[in-house]
């Protein structure tokens, strides 16, 4: 075959190749402008009188944060925090509907989202040789993951993923659960998942009753919580669910919560994605990061981008970011230990900007801190150890 030819092929495979993922993009495109929204169940009915209490409580680096948001989402380049407060108050989900403009949306590579749906069949596999998985699909796919050394199944903990559903992130504590007899639910949110599994057809409260429904059905009624970064918000939802909504059978043992997306500064930036650029948004990113370095930088370019493709918009439009806050003002009472792991530069929650949250919701002995990025945690030495230790504990 001569040269000319294989460059003819090799440009046609080319142009096919950008044509398809052309035509997957713009498919998505009008998929996530018709998909299933949240409607809000909430414990507030809808009033936001508590986030705008955190807003005005809010000082030093954690007001700074907050004004960014403000700045880099509505162009408002202002010091007070109740211009903020009425920026919320106008743009209230019952008010308001998210709009995504074509231009805030950027392609998320079909052979990306195969190559991650492989790695996780593959994180399966190798699952397999010490666990038994069961399988279950209804409005989303929940796995069911039972050590296969050890006698006892009646330790079980839910598992909340964060945004890309990705099982690899998850597997060293998953380890770590293993190793300690725990057998662990894993449900995957559709609208947040990188995989072929993606589905823009259920929000926050579908997701959040068909755990519920799935643990009545196997009469799991004795469990733990897992939630890592985008987890926390769902966790959040969940345990209002079986704690203020008639689900008394499930009795939560222990929370653990590892750098999650709870605290009203990161609610707020996350609820108002559709209003920035993706430059903007790394801006954000940019800001919140303590001892920001060149590989930080980068880390932030990734996540920006993520979050302005369709599983960060998707997560967007389907959960009730406002709603499901960690409150400054303790307002609940929890009959279980809350665990809480924090990481100092993580831009979603760290004891600077959080400071106020962390003491005076959590525990002192319960909250643990390491160096680093988010997403270090479930990559650290400390996590076996400390992690471990706990779950001996139940």
């Amino acid at each position: 075959m001569r040269k000319r030819e294989k460059i003819l092929i090799i440009c046609g495979l080319g142009g096919s190749y950008l044509l398809f993922e052309y035509l997957v993009h713009k498919l998505r495109t009008i998929q996530i402008k018709k998909q299933k929204r949240v409607v809000s169940k909430s414990p507030s009915l809808g009033s936001l009188e508590a986030l705008k209490n955190d807003i005005r409580r809010a000082e030093g680096v954690e007001k700074q944060d907050m004004l960014v948001t403000l700045k880099e989402c509505f162009n408002i380049d202002d010091d007070s925090l109740e211009t903020l407060i009425k920026v919320v108050h106008n743009n209230h989900p019952y008010k308001t509907e998210q709009n995504i403009n074509d231009y805030l949306h950027f392609p998320l590579p079909f052979s990306f989202q195969v190559m991650m749906s492989l790695t996780n069949w593959l994180t399966f596999k190798v699952l397999t040789h010490i666990c038994d998985i069961e399988y279950y699909e209804g409005k989303c796919i929940i796995y069911k993951l039972v050590p296969k050394e050890t006698n006892n199944n009646s330790k079980v903990i839910v598992c909340f993923p964060g945004l890309s559903g990705s099982i690899v992130q998850l597997l060293n504590g998953i380890n770590v659960m293993f190793k300690k007899g725990y057998t662990v639910i894993l449900p995957l949110y559709g609208p947040g998942d990188v995989s072929l599994n993606h589905t823009l057809c259920h929000n926050q409260y579908d997701y959040c009753y068909e755990i519920i429904e799935y643990l009545k059905k196997r009469e799991l009624f004795e469990i733990h919580i897992f939630a890592w970064s985008l987890g926390g918000i769902k966790y959040l939802c969940f345990e209002d669910l079986i704690l203020n909504k008639s689900n008394k059978e499930i009795n939560i043992k222990a929370v653990y919560l590892f750098e999650p997306l709870l605290t009203s500064r990161s609610v707020i930036d996350m609820h108002f994605t559709t209003k920035r650029s993706i430059f903007r948004t790394i801006n954000v990113v940019n800001s919140r990061t303590i001892h920001l370095s060149y590989k930080y930088r980068l880390l932030n370019c990734i996540m920006g981008y993520f979050i302005h493709t369709i599983i960060g918009l998707g997560c967007a439009n389907s959960t009730d970011y406002l709603f499901y806050t960690e409150h400054k003002k303790k307002i609940a009472k929890y009959p279980y230990k809350r665990y809480l792991f924090v990481s100092h530069s993580d831009f979603l929650m760290n004891d600077t900007a959080d400071k106020e949250v962390i003491e005076n919701n959590f525990d002192p002995k319960c909250v643990f801190y390491r160096e680093g990025y988010h997403g270090g945690w479930l990559k650290s030495s400390k996590l076996e150890p400390i992690f471990g230790n706990i779950l001996n504990q139940y």
